[in-house]
């Protein structure tokens, strides 16, 4: 939680609310802590079940384009892990930061040789032995030193596209496509926020 907040940007003095929900929200040691950090006591005039099913209509609504209804309401979604490529030292190259706000499009170039293998990985580790492989993909017929572009698009329902483009010729090497439901890629409501 502390993590997020600094990733965010913004001050725990800026937050006018805090709810939590799950499990864990229900521990009376939990709670103490939240109120400690955040020198305020926990919002606990809406149900704890209540809260994340409200969170899904909302998105619903949002999804469906209720204008009328949620002009107001902003409900942003993240990726809960950062997703990148392993280099050749077993080097974590993050494309996607965590906590980026999706849908997002985000790529680099890389430097590969022939029958190299493009392999994705979803952590916070420097090192891809510490982090959840989620797609490897070879490409053959390369010329050495081939500078290659590698793009993910992930987009609200969490579908990561993978692509590979040659950086000289624009031509598209491989394009995959990785889903939420192959229990890969985690996302993560990042907030909701009523101006």
């Amino acid at each position: 939680m502390i993590d997020i907040i600094k990733k965010s940007g913004i001050n725990k003095s800026d937050i006018y609310d805090v709810v939590i929900t799950g499990g864990s929200s229900r521990i009376p040691k939990i709670q103490e802590m939240i109120e400690t950090y955040f020198e305020k006591y926990l919002n606990k005039s809406i149900s704890l079940d209540n809260c994340v099913v409200n969170g899904l209509a909302i998105q619903e609504m949002i999804l469906c384009n209720a204008n009328e209804i949620t002009k107001n309401i902003i409900l942003l979604e993240s990726c809960m892990h950062s997703i990148g490529v392993g280099t050749h030292d077993n080097n974590m190259n993050v494309i996607i930061p965590q906590y980026q706000i999706i849908p997002c499009r985000k790529s680099n170039i890389f430097t590969y040789n022939n029958n190299s293998m493009i392999e994705i990985y979803e952590g916070e580790h420097t090192k891809t032995d510490h982090n959840k492989l989620i797609g490897k993909y070879k490409i053959d017929n390369l010329s050495d030193n081939l500078k290659i572009v590698i793009q993910l698009d992930l987009d609200n329902s969490c579908l990561l596209t993978v692509s590979a483009i040659d950086e000289t010729t624009q031509k598209h090497l491989i394009i995959r496509k990785i889903s939420n439901d192959d229990k890969h890629i985690n996302s993560t409501n990042l907030f909701a926020s009523i101006l």
